[in-house]
């Protein structure tokens, strides 16, 4: 069984609300591309059913999976910088 994604460190470079998680970007990526969930899957080689449900709130996906997504969607999987809280810049 996958491991879901867990709030990670990682943000998509080119989505302009870094505040979400990584998930909703991602969902709001996929369902933007207009192409089948089927074709997505098969090129991500993820079961559709996973995939249908990670659109639909139901399942978490891995990070591996998160990635190949990313990748097909021309996007790019960048590190969240944090800073300490009430420490140095």
């Amino acid at each position: 069984m996958p491991i879901d994604i867990i709030r990670p460190r990682v943000y998509i470079a080119d989505m302009s609300n870094r505040d979400q998680t990584i998930e909703d970007q991602l969902r709001q990526a996929i369902q933007a591309q207009a192409g089948s969930v089927l074709g997505l899957a098969k090129t991500v080689k993820v079961s559709q059913s996973i995939l249908h449900r990670f659109l639909n709130r139901e399942r978490g996906i891995t990070l591996a999976t998160a990635a190949r997504i990313a990748k097909v969607l021309g996007l790019e999987l960048v590190p969240k910088v944090r800073r300490p809280k009430g420490g140095k810049k």
